[in-house]
């Protein structure tokens, strides 16, 4: 009996260093369950208000407002996934109380809502000024001295080494471990996004086709044509090229 060969699986070429850390393109996904321009409200602004309006009201100085009431006027406008996403955490939660804690179960449940929004709110905040931050060098607006000089207060200090990496991230798991180059916002819908490829100014192909089509009209008359020029030749050259590969 024939033995069959051993097929040896080849390995595409790594491209770990430009590969989303995976905690990185989470937090990434949750953003992107909210639109871009869309302004999540501070809980504890909203609570901190709320409360004060309270004590007002009522002549009461201890009236405290619920945490469901400051929680769904953070929550008014926002997509129904985003708030699925946060039921379904408060739903966790609320089922792993044991049984002596289960008539708290719609207060854990509230609180773990809660907890969630917040938690994404802080993180979204600080990666949009992490973003922001890193365009304004990529622009050349500031120098690697002005993260030394300013540095950017979030959860935690990031500052810009001297081997160039970030020396601190909102995620410390991470730190000097991805190229914080490709952390971009695209240039048509504003949202957060990793570039995958180095030249990637867009997070999707329609983003990418609206772009297109805006550099395409800012072409003078004569840009056109040569491009349709090269265009004809480029039709033409693979044309012949199919036709002979044809012929062998």
């Amino acid at each position: 009996m024939e033995r069959k060969k051993k097929t040896v699986q080849t390995e595409k070429k790594s491209r770990a260093k430009h590969k989303c850390p995976d905690a990185l393109d989470d937090l990434i996904k949750e953003f992107d369950i909210l639109p871009p321009n869309f302004q999540m409200k501070s809980f504890t602004f909203v609570l901190l208000e709320q409360r004060d309006l309270l004590r007002e009201q009522t002549g009461d100085s201890q009236a405290t407002p619920s945490i469901r009431e400051a929680l769904n006027v953070c929550l008014e406008g926002t997509p129904e996934e985003f708030r699925k996403h946060l039921e379904s955490v408060g739903a966790k939660v609320a089922e792993s109380l044991p049984r002596s804690k289960q008539h708290m179960e719609l207060v854990y449940n509230v609180s773990a809502m809660a907890n969630e929004y917040c938690r994404i709110y802080d993180a979204r905040t600080a990666m949009w000024r992490l973003v922001d931050r890193l365009e304004r060098e990529r622009k050349g607006e500031i120098t690697p001295e002005h993260w030394l000089t300013y540095p950017l207060t979030l959860s935690s200090t990031i500052l810009r080494g001297e081997d160039g990496n970030l020396k601190s991230i909102y995620l410390p798991g991470l730190i000097g471990k991805f190229d914080d180059s490709r952390l971009r916002r695209c240039e048509i819908c504003n949202r957060i996004f990793w570039a995958k490829r180095e030249e990637s100014k867009t997070c999707s192909a329609p983003c990418f086709g609206i772009l297109r089509t805006r550099l395409y009209r800012t072409l003078t008359d004569e840009e056109k044509a040569e491009r349709k020029a090269q265009r004809e030749a480029n039709k033409l050259r693979n044309k012949r090229l199919k036709e002979i590969r044809s012929k062998k």
